[in-house]
């Protein structure tokens, strides 16, 4: 038999306490705002103790389900996961006991705090409450406001421990990417490096032809400008990933900025045999940051370059839709498989297709441009087939004309 005996000075009503029909399966109701409390499940046969407990908690910042048995514990795990549990030892058919003991073997529930309530006070009682993951122990009569406090100390430690283990896993991941990061970089300045030395080496020796060497002075000043971007890309992926992307939104003019970029690549793109079109109207106004929407249309215009063969054309076309503003970029290149979209915007990819004249890809490029984009709260994409050429795509939003 239980002793239903909770005793406090005041035990105010509550509208929130939640029925459940007679011989019914376990449902309960919570609203949003009861969603963001601890969930406290009392288990407990006589449902006069139960109700007392569950109306302090309620009072106290808590919710609190009220169970009968062990089965609808059990049951209740389907569309609940309580932050604690408070369950009477003397209970017909599944006792408090085998109800804890159940429960440490299932792997998602097992970490729940368990304080048994009872009526026995011997140590070998208590004994085996804790041996099977008791944290805590409450004799009845119960006092509420001492039982306030406990489940408050036990739920506070379980939130610190979740707490922990959510930045155990964080630093686990940031240490794993670094670590990836950094490999990596060595790799990607490896190469350079290697052929930087050995160039250096081959020009030392004395019957090294002068035209040869100015050759090899040549790759070696190119070697040099590769690293050099390469270096950039990581410095500013890195305080991207340390202190997030600083950018200042305000109305930029796209027309001004893609015409000045294209206008600063035609010399690239005669050496290649390439024509670059633009088709964007005047006076475009877009909410950007004018510093890193040149830095994203400057990586995404420089790949058209690198992965389009000679005597083909590059169109650059900025097209007003609603309140957002599409730039696109398409080229005649080999194009970007569907796999290789899926990654695209991933740091140091390396896609299938490769740059037609030899040029260098860091592969950090476009992650950095979609980090760009996202502060800027617009979208990039690429939309490609195999053998027709690629389109980039970047949309932000439309600001206000400027006023003349």
């Amino acid at each position: 038999m239980n002793t239903p005996l909770y005793t406090a000075a005041v035990l105010p009503s509550s509208p929130n306490v939640v029925a459940k029909p007679e011989n019914a399966s376990y449902y309960e109701i919570r609203n949003a705002e009861e969603l963001q409390k601890p969930l406290i499940a009392i288990v407990d046969d006589v449902p006069e103790s139960a109700g007392m407990a569950a109306i302090m908690l309620r009072t106290q910042g808590f919710y609190a389900s009220v169970l009968s048995s062990g089965q609808e514990l059990f049951e209740s795990f389907r569309y609940q996961h309580p932050d604690l549990i408070l369950l009477d030892i003397a209970m017909p058919n599944m006792d408090g006991l085998e109800v804890c003991r159940r429960l440490k073997t299932m792997k998602e529930m097992s970490d729940i705090p368990v304080i048994f309530l009872t009526v026995h006070t011997e140590k070998a009682h208590k004994m085996e409450a804790f041996e099977l993951g008791a944290v805590d122990f409450v004799t009845k009569p119960v006092e509420l406001w001492e039982l306030i406090l406990r489940v408050r100390a036990h739920v506070e430690l379980k939130q610190a421990r979740e707490q922990l283990a959510r930045q155990n896993l964080e630093l686990q991941r940031l240490t794993k990417e670094k670590d990836e990061f950094f490999g990596m970089a060595v790799h990607e300045l490896k190469n350079p490096l290697s052929g930087i030395s050995a160039m250096a080496q081959f020009m030392q020796e004395p019957d090294t032809p002068e035209q040869e060497r100015r050759s090899l002075l040549n790759l070696i000043v190119k070697s040099s400008e590769e690293i050099f971007v390469l270096l950039n890309d990581l410095l500013r992926i890195n305080r991207m990933e340390q202190q997030g992307v600083q950018i200042t939104l305000e109305p930029c003019d796209v027309s001004i900025i893609t015409l000045q970029l294209v206008e600063s690549y035609a010399l690239k793109a005669r050496a290649k045999s390439l024509t670059i079109r633009i088709d964007a109207p005047k006076n475009v106004m877009v909410l950007a940051d004018e510093a890193a929407l040149l830095h994203v249309l400057d990586n995404v215009l420089s790949n058209a370059l690198k992965f389009s063969p000679p005597q083909k054309s590059i169109t650059l076309r900025v097209i007003e839709s609603g309140q957002s503003v599409r730039i696109e970029v398409h080229d005649e290149g080999p194009g970007i498989s569907l796999e290789d979209q899926k990654r695209l915007f991933g740091k140091f990819v390396q896609l299938a297709a490769k740059p037609t004249a030899g040029e260098n890809s860091t592969g950090l490029g476009l992650s950095i441009a979609k980090r760009f984009v996202d502060a800027m709260k617009g979208q990039i994409r690429c939309e490609s087939e195999v053998g027709h050429g690629a389109t980039f795509i970047v949309e932000l939003q439309k600001a206000e004309e400027p006023v003349e």
